[in-house]
């Protein structure tokens, strides 16, 4: 999950969209500092609002199609699967439009990385591993464009530590029906979620994310060490304690 405050930063009077500069009073700029204190639906609609009054700006809309995909986990429940469907079809759907606005935009690249990721929820079977490939496809050129994206590093991490622990039976037989899924290794998920929580050294969901991978490698002392950096950063979103929580736990079993 990628969460609104990790994506949205604001220093001083300008926002750097990419390789360019967005002077203090752009309107753009001000909703994405003001969406950067609120929680999803309200970040959402600041960020909507703006797209209404400066449409087709990639930046903006490639942040509108994270912070739909950050909707979807407060509707993914059994009562609510239709709406956070919607949510995710929406994160797609706007992604779609960021990068036909600038191909070039790194930020929209990584909106199309988690609005496939989501639609992979909802999608066939036999559609499911074409959309794998399509976000890692994603996260790469998000990273090639910007080497200083997290998100996309996170996803990429992210993707790695799935797609390399995966039933391997299940990934022969997905081979099978539609091609099969490109390498992957927890090598590489090391690499890049290091590299994510390298450059947002204060979002806790990334040392999660590491916690979890050293972990699964046997690598007791580093997982250690991900779990109390976790413990002595702030809690920013409502999940955040419940993290905290488990990261207390596994430290207390080992």
């Amino acid at each position: 999950m990628m969460r609104i405050r990790q994506i949205l930063c604001l220093t001083g009077a300008v926002l750097l969209f990419g390789s360019h500069l967005v002077a203090e009073g752009d309107p753009v700029a001000e909703a994405i500092a003001k969406a950067g204190k609120q929680r999803p639906r309200e970040a959402l609609k600041t960020l909507l609002k703006a797209d209404s009054i400066a449409p087709n700006r990639a930046e903006l809309l490639g942040r509108i199609a994270i912070a739909w995909s950050d909707c979807v986990d407060l509707a993914n429940d059994e009562h609510h699967r239709a709406e956070a469907e919607q949510d995710s079809r929406n994160a797609l759907s706007v992604a779609e439009r960021a990068v036909k606005a600038d191909p070039k935009n790194s930020m929209a690249h990584l909106g199309m990385a988690l609005g496939t990721g989501r639609m992979t929820d909802y999608a066939a079977n036999s559609e499911k591993i074409a959309l794998s490939k399509q976000v890692r496809a994603e996260a790469e050129r998000a990273i090639a464009l910007d080497p200083k994206n997290a998100g996309a590093y996170y996803v990429l991490g992210r993707w790695h530590f799935g797609v390399a622990t995966v039933n391997p039976l299940l990934k022969f037989a997905a081979g099978i029906v539609v091609g099969a899924l490109p390498p992957a290794s927890l090598d590489e998920a090391e690499h890049n979620l290091a590299k994510a929580s390298e450059l947002e050294p204060n979002d806790i969901e990334y040392h999660e994310q590491l916690a979890l991978l050293y972990r699964k490698l046997g690598k007791k002392d580093r997982a250690a060490q991900e779990w109390n950096a976790m413990l002595k950063l702030p809690s920013v979103e409502a999940h955040d304690e419940q993290m905290k929580a488990e990261a207390r736990t596994a430290l207390g079993k080992q």
